[in-house]
């Protein structure tokens, strides 16, 4: 076999501009279709990077005239001491916090979680502990979870950092833990994650901008989760000093409870346009091949005196359509070949020129999937080059 594909690169080598140009036409589709599927890929079909990420949900309230609403304190505490159907739930708010002492201050990525967020999601720090259960309290001790990237840039990976404080918008708070390496929440990237204050005794009841997270019960599907979901929204009036008044607000406003993917909630905003974006450069590719298909074609038929003269010389037929396929396997190889390493530097600039906005960039890359694509679409290319022209 391996004098054949010699054999076969040597005839291959006498053409030479017939072989850069079928190499160099499949490196462009095999590519571009390679690239935008890792970000397909890393964007909407890998799972979140949570423990048992299928079973987390968004939960939002809905009205017809305004769309989705958020959460207060008084709606979360209210749905998470009345459901059955959710095995925790969190809360949190994204913003921006002042990092004071050191060398310099710095303005950093900040969010507010409650101490139960982080149990919701799975995900413990690599360095000290989480939240306590208390730590929300008006009356707690200021605490601070940092980021990995923070912990290495401002504090050197210091490992004895937990314990140690630091000042976050004028308030001196312990460091009690050091988030993994890529840590986010949904599609929130912070250095800063601070518990956020809630009174249990008097709740806020007029500012509805938290977001809420839920982790299912094991066996609990998201329609019975939203069955329940759609008897606790009808009943949020009783959380409030005047119920009957809430009660008539709500019914007016159409008030409702969607519980909905969470990672759907993520991606929903990029997913039309990326599978657009597939799909285009998934006709660039079909284009790629018919074209160099056509060159084959083109090929076979200037061949047709050498083929003669082979087959009089007692060469089978078997054995003239395996040179061709040899021959074949070699460009779409070298095509696949030049694709993937296209895919890999448009992927970087893909990356780091995409728009705000599009989320889990930082998971995405030329992994092993994808190397399957491109040695699957190469492959079967070869077969179509040489069988058609045989």
């Amino acid at each position: 076999m391996a004098g054949e594909i010699v054999t076969a690169a040597r005839r291959l080598l006498r053409s030479p501009m017939f072989t850069l140009v079928a190499v160099v036409t499949l490196a462009i589709g095999i590519g571009a279709s390679a690239a935008i599927f890792s970000v397909v890929r890393g964007v909407l079909l890998k799972p979140l990077p949570y423990p048992d990420a299928e079973s987390l949900v968004g939960v939002w309230h809905t009205s017809p005239e305004h769309g989705n609403w958020m959460h207060a304190h008084v709606s979360y505490l209210f749905y998470r001491d009345q459901s059955t159907v959710f095995e925790e739930m969190g809360l949190y708010q994204a913003g921006r916090a002042n990092l004071t002492g050191g060398e310099r201050p710095e303005e950093l990525a900040a969010i507010d979680v409650s101490p139960s967020l982080l149990r919701v999601l799975g995900v413990s720090p690599v360095l000290g502990r989480t939240f306590l259960d208390g730590a929300s309290d008006p009356e707690a001790d200021p605490v601070v979870i940092i980021s990995h990237g923070l912990w290495q840039r401002r504090f050197g990976g210091d490992p004895e950092i937990a314990g140690s404080g630091v000042r976050v918008d004028g308030v001196q708070r312990e460091i009690v833990g050091v988030m993994p390496r890529g840590f986010r929440v949904s599609d929130v990237d912070a250095d800063l994650v601070l518990p956020m204050v809630i009174d249990r005794s008097n709740p806020e009841r007029g500012l509805w901008g938290n977001i809420c997270v839920a982790r299912l019960r094991p066996g609990v599907s998201r329609d019975a989760a939203q069955r329940e979901a759609d008897a606790l929204a009808a009943r949020l009036h009783e959380a409030f000093p005047d119920p009957e008044a809430a009660r008539q607000f709500f019914e007016r406003a159409g008030i409702g409870l969607a519980v909905t993917s969470l990672k759907d909630d993520i991606v929903e905003n990029v997913a039309d346009v990326l599978w657009v974006l597939l799909g285009c450069v998934g006709v660039v590719l079909v284009v790629a091949i018919a074209n160099v298909a056509s060159l084959f074609l083109v090929r076979a038929d200037v061949r047709q005196h050498e083929v003669a003269l082979r087959g009089a010389l007692g060469a089978t037929r078997a054995a003239i359509a395996k040179g061709m396929t040899i021959e074949s396997l070699v460009v779409t190889s070298a095509g696949s070949a030049a694709g993937l390493a296209l895919a890999v530097f448009g992927l970087r600039a893909f990356v780091n020129l995409a728009p705000p906005g599009i989320p889990r960039l930082d998971e995405v890359g030329v992994d092993l999937p994808v190397v399957f694509f491109v040695a699957a679409v190469g492959i079967l290319s070869g077969l179509i080059f040489g069988i058609v022209p045989v």
